[in-house]
């Protein structure tokens, strides 16, 4: 398993996915007890074959190119202020503590809630309506209104959101044309 494993990394630093340093890092895992403790071994057995979102996912989160998180927060609304937005905010490397965020909520008696995501950050305020999901996040409308700050900031890169084989919604930064070259290489086996 580690073999594949092995294999699956190197291809992120021949499609120019990751650099040499991250490389280095996602190859000493395999050889730490984090190995076990993160599943690889698993991960690995039941996704390989297929080449399942889920492994994929699980290695550009390990190589801090992808977050995900389970779209259902069991919360109505979903802590869209206090957690999620947030820890969306840090993985995209804006600084959380630059940002104002509210959620602005008006109840409808007979129709689904109406809830406005607002996020002052330095000297300009964003706002984006978010469906009412229920206690499911709204993705399409976080990823919206993160990706205009990213660009008003003058970021290289945007937020695009991945496929999920279950609920889960994960978030990947960086060159999507290397994602899909990678992605395209694994499909090569």
């Amino acid at each position: 398993m580690k073999e594949k494993y092995q294999g699956l990394v190197k291809k992120m630093l021949e499609t120019g996915l990751v650099n040499q340093e991250v490389y280095n890092r996602l190859v000493a895992v395999q050889e730490s007890e984090n190995w076990e403790m993160d599943e690889w071994d698993w991960l690995i057995e039941t996704y390989y074959d297929d080449l399942d979102d889920t492994l994929i996912n699980s290695l550009l989160e390990a190589a801090e190119l992808a977050i995900c998180y389970d779209a259902e927060s069991s919360q109505v609304p979903p802590p869209y202020v206090n957690n999620m937005v947030p820890a969306l905010l840090q993985f995209a490397g804006l600084n959380k503590s630059d940002a104002e965020i509210s959620l602005d909520i008006k109840k409808k008696e007979v129709s689904k809630n109406e809830y406005t995501l607002i996020i002052k950050y330095k000297d300009r305020e964003y706002h984006q309506s978010l469906e009412d999901f229920g206690d499911y996040y709204d993705t399409d409308g976080m990823l919206t209104i993160l990706n205009d700050i990213l660009t008003n900031e003058g970021k290289e890169y945007i937020l695009h959101e991945l496929s999920t084989s279950d609920q889960a919604f994960c978030f990947f930064k960086g060159d999507r044309m290397k994602l899909n070259a990678f992605i395209e290489s694994c499909n090569q086996k």
